[in-house]
């Protein structure tokens, strides 16, 4: 999420593992229109117009590829907090001079990314013969961030929603702890995206719905 037209990104809920679309390892064929990732926005973020996003890198293919798709959203209720307590968003797979060189932030060839400050808000998709493992180091952030990665606990969501093949939706808003799901999905159970966001707020409700 985004108040300054994508200066700086701050992170809501991290989805390691898995695949958008659920496409099967080794092909690019889609089978199922029905995957949805889903994930609150905290009640007391700021009100009005923001910039929505989700990224996500390949595990095969080119490195190079950072893949991230934007949408303009209105945020509507009574909050004021701009999120600068949750972490950074991660970027990488790039070259930025002066911020990211040749060989920083890279991910591994067939491994899923396994996300360096992925905040709280935590869901793991693994996908059988797919590791997870975490990029080289570096200024894996947007320059206009500035390495702040926040602690991941400021604006921190009133409850959590954790979709997943194998089990039921999970909140970790109750206790403070981080809301955390494995599971391991068979190669041959594909999904299509769908994205929802939902504010909880006394005085409105948003809510967007992205079919991918």
């Amino acid at each position: 999420m985004s108040f300054d037209g994508g200066e700086t990104w701050k992170v809501l809920h991290s989805f390691e593992g898995g695949c958008p679309r659920g496409v099967e390892k080794g092909t690019n064929i889609a089978k199922d229109p029905n995957q949805k990732f889903e994930f609150r926005i905290p009640a007391n973020t700021r009100s009005g117009p923001a910039l929505f996003a989700w990224t996500w890198i390949a595990v095969g293919g080119n490195r190079d590829e950072f893949y991230m798709n934007c949408a303009t959203v209105e945020i509507e209720g009574s909050g004021t907090d701009r999120l600068q307590g949750l972490p950074d968003m991660y970027l990488g797979e790039m070259q930025i001079q002066g911020h990211i060189a040749t060989g920083e932030c890279a991910s591994t060839p067939g491994t899923a990314l396994e996300y360096p400050n992925p905040g709280e808000n935590v869901t793991k998709d693994l996908v059988q013969g797919i590791s997870l493992k975490r990029p080289t180091e570096g200024k894996c952030f947007a320059p206009g961030s500035g390495g702040a990665h926040g602690n991941g606990k400021g604006g921190k969501p009133t409850s959590t929603l954790i979709t997943s093949t194998t089990t039921p939706a999970a909140s970790g808003a109750d206790t403070g702890k981080p809301s955390v799901t494995a599971t391991t999905r068979p190669s041959g159970d594909v999904m299509l995206p769908s994205i929802r966001l939902d504010v909880d707020d006394e005085a409105g409700t948003c809510n967007c719905t992205c079919q991918l």
